[in-house]
């Protein structure tokens, strides 16, 4: 039976719509949790008074044209502050970036407000940037149901709700990204520039949590690296299990994850002259 093309045209736009709703999906999760932030502002949580005026002065130098205010003049009572020496600048730009787009009345609760659309903001980015990580060894919506999963995890509410801590958040949104990177680069040597950029937000985000990051990326990269070639792509998701064995020889030992992949390499062949 020949179908008509009118019949196909139904399958061919649920082609172009599933991947734009699966999107909207995890924004609608990042809206859904992230509510409270977007209706009262940033939560009353550990750092909330402190990332307001930080904000409160950065905003003001930024749009009186200091493009980069390492040292906040009004901080301390009009003392100063050299807070942005050490301080991750990221969080501070984008939210100053808000400003023009809310447009509200200078008041105490300007920055507040844009520090709680700043939270949605890169709780929707740490969302879409698990996808991209997600989608790279699994299935479109199976990656999608995964970012969803991924935002709905106590960490994200504790974060947001309690610690209030933004740069630790906005590191969070570029750490599936450069692992995306990665796998690119090791799937086809096309995510380079991706793994550049990453690693640059992460540093502008968080120096700390870059730094207590570094032994994972260093861990993912081995675990790429010592992939057998031609291998299938990963089915679902399994997180692998580190398994230590020692050698025949008894001279060292092995590490190895399940499905065959390696921290060290294997055992060399002997050389040629000693045989």
């Amino acid at each position: 039976m020949v179908r008509s093309p009118e019949a196909i045209v139904p399958k061919r736009n649920w082609q172009v719509a599933g991947p734009f709703l699966q999107l909207v999906l995890i924004v609608l999760t990042a809206l859904l949790l992230t509510f409270p932030c977007l209706k009262h502002g940033i939560p009353r949580g550990h750092d909330s008074t402190v990332h307001a005026s930080y904000q409160h002065h950065f905003s003001g130098q930024f749009w009186n044209g200091d493009p980069y205010p390492r040292w906040l003049c009004g901080e301390n009572k009009g003392g100063g502050s050299p807070i942005f020496l050490i301080q991750y600048p990221l969080p501070y730009f984008v939210t100053a970036f808000i400003r023009p787009l809310l447009a509200l009345p200078e008041g105490p609760r300007r920055e507040v407000v844009e520090l709680g659309v700043y939270l949605f903001l890169a709780m929707a980015g740490a969302g879409m940037t698990a996808r991209c990580w997600f989608r790279s060894f699994a299935a479109p919506l199976s990656a999608t149901l995964a970012a969803v999963a991924y935002l709905a995890l106590p960490y994200f509410t504790i974060l947001v709700y309690v610690r209030t801590s933004i740069g630790e958040l906005t590191a969070v949104v570029w750490m599936p990204l450069l692992l995306y990177g990665m796998e690119r680069a090791a799937s086809c040597g096309r995510g380079y520039l991706t793994i550049s950029l990453a690693t640059a937000l992460l540093i502008a985000s968080n120096v700390l949590i870059t730094l207590l990051f570094l032994p994972v990326v260093a861990a993912y990269a081995a675990m790429l690296r010592t992939q057998p070639e031609g291998s299938p792509p990963c089915k679902g998701f399994s997180f692998p299990f580190l398994s230590v064995e020692p050698s025949p020889d008894g001279t060292w030992f092995r590490q190895s994850f399940s499905g065959g992949y390696s921290i060290l390499p294997p055992k060399r062949p002997p050389h040629p002259s000693s045989t």
